[in-house]
């Protein structure tokens, strides 16, 4: 749930809602499609990545150790 909620809300962030960026010429700071498109592909690969790395330790982990995961699902929600 950590993760996908993540990834929505990067790509709601990267879809510009409003008309005024289109609008304007030159685009202001945050307006450009390219900037934010680039920056929301870079954060779903590392919540993606992470992801994959804790289901990793949650089926690899020996009994008794909990730790790994919970740090594994810490760095998530961080990253998130």
């Amino acid at each position: 749930m950590i993760a996908a909620i993540a990834v929505a809300g990067f790509w709601w962030l990267a879809v510009p809602r409003y008309d005024i960026c289109a609008t304007v010429l030159p685009a202001r700071a945050g307006c450009r499609i390219a900037d934010r498109v680039s920056a929301a592909t870079l954060w779903t690969t590392v919540v993606a990545v992470l992801y994959a790395a804790t289901v990793v330790v949650a089926l690899a982990r020996p009994r008794g150790r909990w730790w790994p995961l919970a740090a594994g699902i810490a760095v998530l929600i961080v990253a998130a």
